[in-house]
């Protein structure tokens, strides 16, 4: 899991282990796991590195620069982790064909107005609003794309990070509020996904809840 220390990354990382997993994390800091690699994905060399040696059956890419203000305040670094960083795991899935979870954003709903429908983006043309929202969006077609060309399976989720009053959940938690798509290739070449409406923020799943969009996936809808 890139970004296994991250605010999705912890408790993510958490509920996968409680349910049995064995999950390898990679992140930028240092950290004293002996199941931990230190791992800019911006930098092919490092994300080759994770995988040297030892196959995964699922690998979640989380790692990513988030936030509006951020995006613009230090772009060199969102483009080079979000845009780079994405196509280096994806070069990585084209050549070891492994499974993945891709964290997407609600961001890149950007200006629409209406009800966020998963089918939104590929029937209304939308501004997304910042770079962070763009990048974003770049991923999600880096993906399609390469499931396109290469038969690479990717489930995307689309996730939002909220802060809710305490009469919503207990203090402090964080809440998720997400839809997701499942992108892969049948030996025929068309593109198959499966898609769900994002919630609505008063509609917000707790924690636990919001975690199965990443632990049970429609697996036969992967290509194999």
């Amino acid at each position: 899991m890139t970004g296994g220390l991250g605010a999705v990354g912890r408790p993510l990382v958490s509920e996968l282990c409680r349910r049995g997993h064995e999950v390898n994390i990679a992140d930028r800091g240092h950290h004293h796991s002996a199941k931990y690699t230190r791992c800019d994905v911006g930098e092919f060399r490092q994300v080759e590195a994770i995988f040297a040696g030892r196959p995964f059956d699922l690998v979640y890419h989380l790692a990513a620069e988030f936030g509006r203000w951020n995006g613009e305040d230090f772009y060199e670094t969102l483009w080079r982790t979000n845009a780079v960083g994405t196509k280096n795991v994806i070069r990585m899935q084209e050549r070891l064909g492994f499974r993945m979870v891709f964290t997407s954003s609600s961001e890149v709903y950007g200006d629409y107005r209406g009800v966020m429908r998963e089918e939104v983006l590929d029937e209304t043309p939308i501004r997304q609003m910042n770079d962070y929202a763009i990048t974003k969006w770049v991923n999600e077609m880096q993906i399609m794309n390469s499931a396109d060309m290469c038969g690479c399976s990717t489930h995307m989720v689309r996730a939002s990070i909220f802060r809710p009053i305490a009469a919503l959940s207990a203090a402090g938690s964080t809440m998720l509020c997400m839809a997701s798509r499942t992108w892969s290739t049948r030996s025929t070449g068309a593109p198959v996904h499966m898609s769900t409406t994002r919630h609505a923020p008063l509609q917000m799943l707790r924690r636990r809840f919001a975690l199965e969009k990443f632990t049970t996936l429609p697996a036969h809808r992967y290509t194999t």
